[in-house]
């Protein structure tokens, strides 16, 4: 009997107060739970911001700020639990006071958290467009730039578009460097001893020949080297306008570049057939002049007014040819010209840009 009446006795019975304060306490909780929650999101925009900002990968990783993470939920865990226990009846409304000082702590601290890291990604920024434009200042000038040491501490997010345009540069002067030294190699100079044998004659033709393959060549390492550079432009992880302002402009200047590099050959390459033309003709009248006192003579009029003829061709390809260079080095100096003055207005704008923090 005793245990019936025990078992009689109902648990669920409060007193009203008690049962009133149990549910005030569960929803200021949750509501606490609530903010702290988006106390939290702050946390995860301010490691967000800072990783991005100064990560050397380029992509986000929890793990740059996962320790200042787990250790905000550990304590937010442990006070939850203390007020639970200390302030039984109370509970709710001082969780809501310490959540709410929680937000207005996580914003301000992500607030300050993105100006300094906008600051620091303008100050960045501004040096690696400042460095960009000193390696294409020192390639224009025919300087080697392959010892520039480029690292994302102190050039940001833009550092593997810096990466890009340094390999392009060093591999654009190592291509002109290689003609440069190939052409050295070649002599297609005709003297009056050239019309001494046919070996003579047909080794200039040999080098004309030879010249042309060599222009090819450089034709299909500089057009092949620009649009590797763009593709890899494109395929960078940079910010987006930033991206697609360097796209738009290589492009342009890709296409200008490409346009003189195939007048170039072009007019080069005329030049070599130039040459050529003459050469056969000379070996078509073997026999019909001698060599004297340095000169050439030929004992027909005929074959006298050919061979001047050819050779006003040849001085007027390789006009053109001048020509055609003089343009290239008047553009390349207006580039560097150009160079200079962004570098100076780059330096004052983001001067007045941080200021404005």
């Amino acid at each position: 009997m005793v245990q019936s009446e025990n078992e009689n006795k109902n648990s669920s019975y409060y007193h009203y107060n008690e049962y009133k304060n149990k549910k005030v306490n569960l929803v200021l909780s949750i509501i606490a739970a609530i903010i702290f929650v988006l106390g939290l999101g702050f946390l995860f925009l301010k490691i967000f911001v800072k990783d991005s900002i100064n990560s050397i990968s380029n992509y986000f990783k929890l793990s740059n700020g996962g320790g200042e993470l787990i250790g905000t939920i550990l304590v937010i865990v442990i006070l939850f639990t203390l007020i639970s226990f200390i302030f039984k009846n109370k509970k709710g409304v001082i969780t809501i006071v310490i959540s709410v000082i929680y937000l207005f702590y996580s914003i301000a601290s992500a607030g300050m958290t993105i100006v300094v890291c906008a600051k620091e990604d303008a100050e960045k920024n501004k040096l690696a467009i400042t460095e960009m434009l000193n390696m294409e200042h020192d390639f224009q000038s025919n300087k080697d730039v392959s010892a520039v040491k480029l690292d994302k501490k102190t050039y940001g997010r833009l550092t593997p578009l810096l990466i890009v345009f340094k390999n392009h540069f060093v591999n654009d002067k190592n291509i002109d460097d290689d003609l440069d030294k190939k052409i050295d190699n070649i002599k297609l100079a005709i003297s009056t001893d050239t019309y001494s044998s046919a070996d003579k004659i047909n080794k200039i033709k040999q080098n004309a020949n030879n010249l042309d393959k060599i222009w090819d060549d450089y034709k299909e390492k500089r057009v092949n080297e620009e649009n590797n550079t763009l593709n890899n432009i494109s395929k960078l992880k940079i910010p987006k306008s930033y991206k697609e302002g360097f796209i738009k402009n290589f492009s342009e200047s890709e296409n200008e570049l490409i346009e003189d590099i195939d007048n170039r050959v072009d007019a080069e390459k005329d030049y070599d057939s130039k040459i050529i033309t003459l050469m056969d003709y000379v070996l078509s009248v073997q026999g019909k002049y001698l060599i004297e006192n340095n000169k050439v003579m030929f004992y027909s009029q005929d074959d006298l007014n050919k061979c001047n003829s050819y050779d006003n061709d040849i001085e007027k390809s390789s006009n053109k040819i001048n020509e055609i260079i003089k343009k290239m080095q008047e553009k390349e100096k207006q580039n560097l010209s150009d160079i200079d003055k962004d570098l100076k207005e780059t330096s004052s704008a983001t001067n007045f840009f941080m200021g404005l923090f």
